[in-house]
């Protein structure tokens, strides 16, 4: 459901802009945190693979999200599609481009 924020642009939208942002990164953390480590790997390796990023991505994204570097059974699943929660958690704090001399 869509709830509307008034008009764009005012302190009151910001605000409630704001609060949604947020309350939709602690979901996307609940469901992550509810994964199974070997879940959330084989996520980050399918979407490293899939985006033909550094075959390293998968080990610092998972440090990043559990603390702590994947044990060897957490590395013995096949790659899976993510679900969204980890999709949207890669996106935001996945890899950045950077911006080229020019712009």
């Amino acid at each position: 459901m869509t709830m509307h924020l008034g008009p764009r642009g005012t302190p009151a939208y910001r605000r409630a802009r704001r609060r949604q942002r947020l309350s939709q990164r602690i979901s996307n953390f609940l469901a992550i945190d509810a994964m199974s480590p070997r879940d959330v790997y084989c996520g980050l390796l399918w979407y490293g693979k899939f985006k033909g990023w550094n075959p390293k991505f998968p080990l610092a994204a998972f440090r990043e999200i559990c603390g702590a570097w994947p044990r060897p059974q957490d590395k013995e699943g096949e790659p899976v599609r993510p679900p969204i929660e980890l999709e949207q958690w890669i996106i935001n704090n996945g890899p950045k481009r950077k911006k080229g001399k020019h712009g």
